[in-house]
């Protein structure tokens, strides 16, 4: 007779040891036990296949005893057990197949190992089933099963997909300190018992469309990755590390305890929030627009945190798990708790309300930014002291440009602020005594509120100012960017620009069309329109992209806007006409400013503007004495029009009026070098001569492709 296998199973919980009293097979472990999968893979079928045999020969019930038990691939497909299964420290070695097994007595995996995929379907456990320890290193698949008794699954680890969809839990789940590294499936599973998902660790999404939970749900200290579609009532999330978690479908949270929680990027939008509790939580990203926390929960939530940190730890397990702790400082409020004391009349609802947004696009250069910033600053207390509104301001950088946004209480603020900030603008440009004349302070401004805010206004005023002289001075020195000199150089004489917000524009042309447009019936004007029509298709079919009023600006637009736009194209074709010559919009904001743009250096300004002369202005910039004379027409309209603007505006309110009469007053005694310039450069002159050639000599003057 053999002598019997040398294994000795020992209970992890008493230390209680049972020893193997199957013979030896070759060697002293039995077939059961021998590590050889492989070789012994019939012998250990035949073995296990006479057990089986001799239970269910039985009368009554046997236990089954596979402690310890090496499977190799087994197939326990609707096997019924009716006695007690044993697999305490179980190795399946391959898959396991228990789809429609039935338990009828207790069933106990603990620490057992399954090495390939664990497939439960449909399976029925009518007494006690204990997973303690499983690990689960291939899929874990129990959906449709049907647990009638007490349920454990308790510090099990599933590497692999896990889903217990369909599933039934007649009775109290305890689902504890489990770690899922792949997704969990628990859609349209039932608990009738509640279930304990205490310390569980969800490192993947956490599916739960469908579930139906008819007790108390704990998650006391739980880590959910991503949590899909939980609908639940009486849920314990204390102290849980929900991360991106979404409770879809459940548009009301019932008496939900979010004690000492970690809610990061947490979806809450739209929710009614029924008796929760959210007191020591941390909320870091959580979208909470529209939703609707009760009175109670109002009242239950004493402070939050807004941070979190982290630390790797060793766990009971002798792994290694992510702690997270509340940044201390980022407690709200800082002292006292929410509704008591000197905050009795501030929740956490209402330090957590989504702001009301205001923002625009400066497009400010690098170097001023601090400054600009500086002064804007500034806007929070002009609101103040002429609407009495409150307002935050906060700036930051967006690519080129500054991004400035402005957070209100109420929606009703954003046109006073729109209107006011127009306002402020405009004071940039102002002496101070201006400002101090031009500032509508409120009626219950106090006297020294005034003179301390025009104190600070006149400061931020003059170091804006000061900044421009000074940066404006080495600039004009350097060979560097004359983009951003000739911004500075605009900003000099009229800092309001700083603050006029960006305008998105198309995307920016290769050239752009700069011509006398508008209702023109006569000859002149239809060949004008004639030949820009045939100039643009020329350059569109040429592959490049070309500007012009009527494709680049729609109802609504600023005039002024695409005028600046024109004088910092790369390449600018002035179609110049008699009534070019005469008109302040071509002539002054658009030529003059490009010629201005490249500080009057003849040779920079012919290389980027191509002057295509019409009949109508061919004499005139053939004729010295012609153009003198037109420079003294623009003289005798300036001062008729300054004349007229000192009556009607002393004060000089009017900041744009008077910054374009400036404009003017120097263009007009570089009008002549401006044309002459342009006359200068053989180009073929007249309707007929300009598109005999298809436009040839525009095309090789303009940007390569």
């Amino acid at each position: 007779m053999l002598p019997h296998c040398n294994y000795v199973h020992t209970d992890k919980t008493n230390g209680a040891k049972t020893p193997c009293l199957h013979q030896t097979y070759r060697g002293q472990l039995c077939v059961f036990h021998a590590t050889n999968v492989r070789e012994k893979a019939k012998d250990f079928e035949r073995a296990l296949g006479a057990i089986l045999d001799e239970a269910y020969a039985s009368a009554d019930p046997i236990d089954l005893n596979f402690k310890g038990f090496v499977f190799p691939r087994v197939d326990f497909r609707y096997t019924e057990f009716r006695g007690i299964a044993d697999f305490r420290k179980t190795i399946f070695t391959d898959d396991a197949d228990f789809r429609g097994a039935l338990f009828r007595r207790p069933v106990d995996f603990h620490v057992a190992e399954f090495r390939k995929n664990a497939v439960f379907d449909s399976a029925k456990f009518e007494n006690i089933a204990r997973f303690a320890g499983v690990q689960f290193k291939g899929r874990a698949i129990f959906s449709s099963t049907k647990f009638r008794g007490r349920t454990v699954f308790h510090g099990c680890r599933f590497s692999d997909f896990a889903a217990w969809q369909g599933a039934k839990f007649d009775k109290p789940l305890t689902f504890q300190v489990n770690t899922f590294d792949h997704d969990a499936d628990f859609r349209r599973a039932t608990f009738f018992g509640g279930v304990n998902f205490e310390r569980t660790l969800f490192n993947r999404r956490s599916h739960f469309e469908g579930t139906r939970f008819h007790g108390e749900v704990l998650l006391t200290q739980t880590h959910i990755a991503v949590l899909k579609k939980f609908v639940s009532s009486h849920v314990n999330m204390d102290g849980a590390v929900l991360h991106t978690a979404d409770f879809w479908d459940n548009e009301r949270l019932s008496h939900y305890s979010f004690r000492d929680a970690f809610l990061i990027s947490v979806n809450l939008a739209g929710k009614e929030l029924e008796n929760c509790d959210f007191t020591g939580a941390v909320f870091k990203s959580v979208l909470t627009q529209g939703w609707k926390p009760d009175a109670r929960t109002r009242r239950n939530t004493k402070f939050i945190y807004t941070d979190y940190q982290t630390e790797e730890v060793k766990w009971l397990d002798g792994g290694m798990r992510r702690a997270y702790t509340p940044v201390l400082e980022s407690r709200v409020p800082a002292e006292g708790n929410f509704g008591e004391g000197e905050h009795a009349n501030f929740t956490f609802v209402d330090y957590l309300r989504e702001p009301i947004r205001m923002n625009i696009a400066l497009n400010v250069p690098p170097i001023l930014r601090s400054v600009v910033t500086s002064y804007l600053q500034i806007f929070t207390d002009y609101l103040q002291v002429t609407d009495g509104v409150s307002v935050e301001l906060r700036t930051r950088l967006e690519g080129s440009q500054l991004r400035a946004e402005f957070f209100a209480k109420r929606n009703s603020d954003l046109p006073l602020i729109r209107e006011a900030f127009s306002d402020y603008q405009r004071n940039i440009g102002l002496s101070i005594d201006e400002i101090k004349r031009n500032i509508p302070f409120r009626e219950n401004t106090t006297r020294l509120e005034r003179d301390l805010f025009l104190m600070k206004m006149e400061s931020e005023v003059n170091v804006l100012q000061t900044e421009l002289g000074y940066i404006k001075g080495p600039l004009a020195q350097s060979p560097g960017d004359r983009e951003l000199i000739s911004r500075i150089v605009e900003a000099s004489k009229s800092p309001g620009v700083l603050f006029e917000p960006l305008s998105i524009a198309p995307e920016t042309p290769d050239a752009y069309v700069s011509y006398a447009w508008g209702d023109d019936a006569s000859e002149e004007g239809l060949h004008r329109e004639q030949i820009v029509d045939l100039l643009c298709d020329t350059i569109t079919s040429s592959g490049r992209k070309v500007g012009r009023d009527k494709d680049r600006m729609r109802s609504g637009d600023s005039i002024e806007r695409f005028a600046l736009e024109i004088t910092r194209a790369p390449c600018i074709i002035a179609v110049i006409s008699e009534k070019y010559l005469h008109s302040e919009f071509c002539m002054v904001r658009e030529l003059f400013r490009a010629y201005q743009r490249y500080q009057y250096k003849l040779d920079e300004f012919q290389k980027k503007v191509i002057g295509l002369v019409l009949d109508d202005a061919k004499m005139i910039l053939q004729d010295h004495d012609a153009v003198l004379s037109l420079a003294e027409e623009w003289k005798e309209r300036h001062d008729r029009l300054r004349r007229k603007q000192e009556k009607v505006d002393p004060l000089r309110k009017s900041r744009l009026e008077w910054e374009f009469l400036n404009l003017m007053d120097e263009m007009i005694p570089r009008i002549s070098d401006m044309l002459l310039a342009i006359n200068d450069i053989l180009m073929k002159r007249g309707f007929d001569e300009i598109v005999s050639d298809g436009f040839k000599e525009v095309l090789k003057r303009l940007p390569p492709r």
